[in-house]
């Protein structure tokens, strides 16, 4: 079975920019979308409503630009089983939209197994930040040569210089602003090694993105939320970041707190200073199965820990992959 592609045109109702897309990303190669042609950048979308694929390409060693006012066409030739690609298509640059980070400096058993995870569950246009130590760069950079290679444009390195981290020193990590200077874009995510997006609802993710913050919600108070899998509005972070170093004393449950003691999800949910559009309770279910369960949740964050047994036997039982990131575990 073959597909002709051609600019523009996307026929018998299949979604083949889909297909040609993650087909040319795999095979290192490219495909020509103006960004400001608006009726045909319609057509070559995401399935995913309204996000806009940006691709911008290279070939023959030049930049290729077309004549919106003209009838042009990009013809390819797609075979879905023999991978083919035109030989004079070389090289592809597709500017991200969205950014997601993880903070590791171990050699963590279950690193490729949620790297790989977010890598095929995010679509293209999210790129991956890996903050990693010293101990676990040779480590890294084998299994992205090794394991990840179809993916290695999208995941960028940063050598956070240390050998370990303490649980305050990661959150200390995040509550300043020198790690914001990486972050290249407005939305981003911060996932750990105990967490995974479910691949049933990975669709979800852009329902979330009006929000300021948003991670699994908690049982006490019903706030929003865990920060181990939680989609953040970077501005709204280093707002929040000033506003808690001018009041540094926080208030939880009728405790005072400074700013220094308390974890990073807190100091990002509980600021009472700065007005931060969050979910609310029954909506963030629907992001994140941490302490609550939602059996169609965008991702989850170390479930097993928190849950009742009936709930934990219901839940990895439908995503059996939550058993296989359990037993990676230290």
């Amino acid at each position: 079975m073959s597909f002709v592609i051609k600019y523009g045109i996307v026929s018998k109702n299949i979604d083949v920019t889909q297909i040609v897309f993650d087909k040319c990303m795999y095979n290192n190669s490219l495909l020509i979308i103006p960004k400001g042609d608006t009726i045909r950048d319609t057509l070559f979308t995401d399935p995913i409503e309204g996000i806009r694929k940006c691709i911008f390409v290279f070939q023959n060693g030049s930049v290729v630009q077309y004549n919106d006012d003209q009838e042009v066409f990009i013809q390819m030739s797609f075979n879905v089983y023999t991978n083919s690609i035109p030989t004079q298509i070389k090289q592809c640059y597709c500017s991200k939209e969205y950014t997601a980070i993880i903070i590791e400096p171990r050699c963590h058993s279950a690193l490729f197994f949620v790297l790989h995870n977010f890598l095929e569950n995010l679509p293209s246009n999210w790129s991956i930040i890996l903050f990693h130590g010293n101990i676990n760069t040779v480590f890294i950079s084998d299994m992205i040569d090794s394991k990840l290679v179809q993916h290695k444009h999208r995941i960028r390195l940063i050598n956070l210089n240390v050998d370990n981290l303490s649980g305050d020193e990661y959150s200390s990590i995040l509550k300043t602003k020198d790690i914001y200077n990486y972050v290249e874009t407005d939305h981003f995510l911060v996932f750990q090694t105990d967490t995974l997006i479910l691949k049933e609802n990975k669709h979800i993710i852009y329902d979330f993105l009006q929000y300021d913050y948003v991670g699994a919600p908690w049982k006490m108070d019903h706030n929003v939320g865990n920060g181990g899998l939680s989609l953040r509005r970077k501005s709204k972070m280093l707002e929040i970041i000033d506003e808690n170093n001018k009041h540094p004393i926080f208030e939880i449950y009728g405790n005072k707190y400074h700013a220094s003691e308390i974890h990073e999800d807190i100091f990002f949910s509980y600021c009472k200073t700065v007005h931060v559009y969050k979910p609310d309770f029954e909506t963030a279910k629907t992001f994140s199965v941490e302490t609550i369960l939602d059996m169609k949740s965008f991702g989850i964050h170390k479930p097993w820990q928190y849950l009742s047994p009936d709930e934990w036997e219901q839940l990895k039982n439908a995503y059996p992959e939550i058993q296989e990131l359990k037993d990676l575990q230290f």
